[in-house]
């Protein structure tokens, strides 16, 4: 390729309204349905600790 071709290519493709250079960002999920989630993980986790911690204080009475 020359350098007159590519100097043609770069003139032809970018410009002002090229939209392929922005970031949009619209998820397709509900972020605020992943964060109920991750706190009803958490939830669990510290459910299931806390039954480990009782069944280990029983077990040295």
């Amino acid at each position: 390729m020359t350098d007159e071709a590519a100097v043609n290519i770069v003139a032809n493709t970018f410009n002002s309204h090229d939209t392929s250079t922005s970031i949009s960002y619209y998820p397709t999920f509900n972020p605020i349905d992943k964060v109920v989630e991750l706190y009803e993980r958490m939830l669990k986790t510290e459910q299931e600790k806390v039954s480990l911690l009782q069944e280990a204080l029983r077990d040295k009475k």
